[in-house]
């Protein structure tokens, strides 16, 4: 049993993390209303866009993972690439705050961040590959930095999924509290 993580593909892409927020507004008139916070923590939504996929096959490789995931019914891991490899750079010695996102100073293709705050090791920790591990660096612990997301459109929404990911050259997902353990 493993839990799936959105195909790595040889492109870059620009990933827009765009946060969101679940607010009730009910209006009682006489511009009275009452705000109801539905989610108590910001949730992300993915916009993934590439200047031109290298070639069909990683077009189908997303779109046979989208159908793998049947659309948004199963969530995955996702790494963003922007912060993996073009992110803020670890340093020794440094001072770290909570939700702080680095990554190392030779890209491994994954980003970290910062869930116990403090001064970071004078020699750079061995950097946990597999989603959501942790290392403990001098005072900080770092997590690795995937996010649990499903697809945005669902398997009715194929055309569409596919008209998005070959002519805009676009897919969009929205984080989720946890991803669930498939199997194999």
């Amino acid at each position: 049993m493993s839990i799936a993580t959105f195909p790595a593909i040889k492109d870059w892409y620009s990933a827009m993390r765009i946060p969101t927020f679940d607010t009730l507004v009910v209006n009682y008139g006489n511009a009275v209303e009452q705000r109801l916070a539905k989610n108590s923590t910001v949730r992300y939504k993915f916009q993934l866009q590439w200047g031109a996929l290298s070639d069909f096959d990683e077009a189908r490789q997303i779109e046979d993972f989208f159908i793998l995931m049947k659309g948004n019914l199963t969530a995955f891991f996702f790494v963003c690439m922007p912060e993996a490899y073009g992110g803020s750079i670890w340093a020794a010695e440094q001072e770290y705050s909570f939700g702080n996102i680095v990554r190392p100073p030779i890209p491994n293709g994954h980003s970290y961040i910062c869930t116990e705050p403090g001064t970071s090791s004078s020699s750079e920790p061995l950097w946990p590959t597999i989603s959501r591990d942790t290392v403990v660096d001098g005072e900080v612990t770092w997590e690795e930095n995937s996010y649990c997301v499903r697809f945005a459109d669902d398997l009715l929404n194929f055309e569409y999924f596919c008209y998005a990911l070959y002519k805009l050259q676009q897919v969009n997902l929205i984080q989720v509290a946890e991803c669930e353990e498939q199997g194999e």
